[in-house]
């Protein structure tokens, strides 16, 4: 969901302009006014920081339709989801010198900054769950078109959930899985 993205990119931010303020802090290499590829601190933060939200959004918007069932019966989905977590956790706390060097990134080089990463991801992952459970749900929509604000053509949209709901109808019913 949008409300998902905008809070996707506000911890991205935040994440750069944090290892930004830190003292050990080495911006992109400008040689002749252009960017030289190569590693740093920039790269390393917004890499971490996007790779844990993919597996969030994963998480988060496996609750709706048409995945009825808990995330805990999908072992494949927990496998890829626990495997990528664990990758991405071994870049933050011991990092591959190999691989980082492939893909540009550098060590975050305290125990303080890893933590505080690990904090700000816990976070993202809390404030999906709320955007998605309220926003998902329809909630604030709901309020909105009760006072107003704007409206929509329901006709069109019953049509959408009349055809949506006979194709949800057909992978939940008991006969499509025999």
């Amino acid at each position: 969901s949008s409300g998902i993205n905008a809070e996707y990119g506000s911890f991205q931010w935040g994440g750069r302009t944090y290892i930004r303020s830190l003292p050990w802090y080495t911006p992109h290499t400008v040689i002749d006014g252009k960017l030289r590829p190569g590693p740093c601190d920039d790269n390393t933060a917004i890499y971490l920081i996007s790779q844990y939200q993919y597996s969030i959004y994963a998480l988060v918007l496996n609750q709706g339709l048409p995945f009825r069932e808990p995330v805990y019966h999908n072992w494949l989905f927990l496998l890829a989801f626990l495997a990528c977590t664990v990758l991405t956790g071994l870049f933050i706390f011991q990092p591959f010198p190999w691989l980082t060097h492939i893909m540009n990134l550098v060590s975050l080089r305290e125990t303080s900054v890893q933590i505080t990463f690990v904090l700000g991801i816990g976070l993202n992952l809390v404030v999906a769950i709320l955007i998605e459970l309220i926003v998902g749900r329809k909630k604030i929509t709901r309020f909105l078109e009760d006072v107003r604000f704007f409206s929509r053509p329901k006709a069109r949209y019953i049509q959408i959930a009349e055809q949506w709901g006979a194709v949800y109808s057909d992978f939940t019913s008991k006969n499509f899985y025999k």
